[in-house]
């Protein structure tokens, strides 16, 4: 899927890619173990999955990808971590469990503080011949989506749109604001 994608251009720092061809998630998360990274990154996307969806439940595909974000939040610990959302292959009906799949990362990436990287808008049309992986303009628009991520600009997926760092603060003070919204007082 990221194949097409050139890790210099996106942004002026350096961007290293590791592509995994033809694995699952969970072979990613075997393999990364052992891949060499001279210096710890500040971000990390994760864009894995289209090859469990084939055989694997909503659950089965979501617990492989979270083994493997895991992994990478072990092993980076400062980083900030992006999931991208499975993109809908066409080449086999599978577009309901990708919908809960993408549900179910949703909800760990607002769990666990990571970015969700939303590819609701790479469509058929993105896809080339093989109706799985992304032709020119579907490259193109998961570049843009992998920027808004690098540059700072993609919203984050946790409480109250609050980094992780501030989510419990965040989440008290939502609950300190709403309450007197919605309170109406009488008097008699």
């Amino acid at each position: 899927m990221i194949k097409d994608i050139n890790p210099h251009k996106p942004s002026k720092s350096s961007i290293r890619k590791l592509t995994y061809p033809g694995k699952r998630a969970e072979e990613i998360a075997n393999e990364f173990q052992s891949a060499h990274v001279h210096s710890p990154p500040t971000e990390v996307i994760i864009h894995a999955g289209t090859n469990n969806i084939i055989t694997d439940s909503s659950k089965e595909c979501f617990d492989n990808m979270q083994l493997l974000s895991s992994r990478i939040k072990s092993t980076f610990k400062e980083a900030r971590i992006a999931i991208s959302s499975l993109i809908t292959r066409k080449d086999i009906d599978v577009i309901l469990k990708t919908q809960e799949t993408n549900e179910l990362l949703k909800d760990v990436c607002s769990k666990e503080g990571y970015t969700y990287i939303e590819n609701g808008n790479i469509d058929a049309t993105c896809l080339n011949g093989s109706k799985l992986h992304l032709n020119a303009k579907g490259s193109a628009l998961l570049a843009v989506h992998f920027i808004k991520f690098i540059r700072g600009t993609s919203s984050r997926s946790s409480a109250g749109g609050f980094p992780k760092e501030l989510r419990q603060l965040g989440e008290l003070l939502l609950r300190m604001i709403m309450p007197q919204t919605s309170k109406k007082r009488t008097h008699r």
